[in-house]
Parts: structure tokens; C-alpha cells; sequence
């Protein structure tokens, strides 16, 4: 395992306190996410906060977190989305649980998961 997937358990607090201190509308998300599918969305959050791709990429307001997909149609929708309907955040999840980027529109409480 390379350096970029074993960070350190302080580094691993500070990013994910980043995401929580920086990207509330992220943070909720995955919160809710949590309560509806249970402590697997924290696995996958945890895995790609730590360097494990395809498991969870999130952008909002300028910070990121996570991994991202090595999958160009993962990548091709988020990115296609957040242009057309300029999304204020986006999140994906490990593809298992959840469907590529659902895009929302402008402004506002809105974003993708």
C-alpha cells in the first residue's frame, strides 16, 4: 500500500474534519446517507479520504475530498452536470449504493449525490 493510502490516524481526523468544518452541505449528506444505509457510507468515505478510488469523491465551495473515479463516465456526468446546471456541490459514492451523479440545479441548498 503506498504512502497516499496510509495515512496517518491524525491525518485521517484532519480530513475528515476538513470536510466537516468546509463542506457542511457535504457532511449533511453523508450523514444522511449513513442513517439510511448504515456505517458502510463512513467505510466509504474513510476509503477514499485515505486514497481508495471509486469509493467517494466529493467538491464543494473550492474543498475536496476523497478519491477520484478512475471511471470516465463517472467522471464525464459529474463534471457535464456541474457545468450545465452549476451545482454548488457534488458528491459520489461507491457505485454499489449509489447512481452516478444526480445533478441539482443552481444555487441554494442543491447538489449531487
Amino acid at each position: 500500500m503506498s504512502a497516499a493510502n496510509n495515512p496517518s490516524v491524525e491525518e485521517m481526523r484532519a480530513r475528515l474534519q476538513h470536510i466537516k468544518d468546509h463542506m457542511p452541505q457535504t457532511y449533511e449528506l453523508i450523514c444522511a446517507k449513513a442513517v439510511d444505509m448504515g456505517d458502510e457510507v463512513w467505510g466509504m468515505v474513510r476509503r477514499g479520504v485515505r486514497g481508495v478510488p471509486n469509493e467517494f469523491w466529493a467538491m464543494e465551495a473550492g474543498h475536496f475530498a476523497g478519491t477520484p473515479f478512475d471511471m470516465k463516465r463517472v467522471q464525464d456526468e459529474i463534471a457535464w452536470g456541474m457545468v450545465n446546471f452549476g451545482a454548488t456541490f457534488a458528491v459520489v459514492f461507491n457505485l454499489q449504493i449509489d447512481r452516478p451523479a444526480k445533478l441539482a440545479r443552481a444555487g441554494g441548498n442543491d447538489g449531487a449525490h
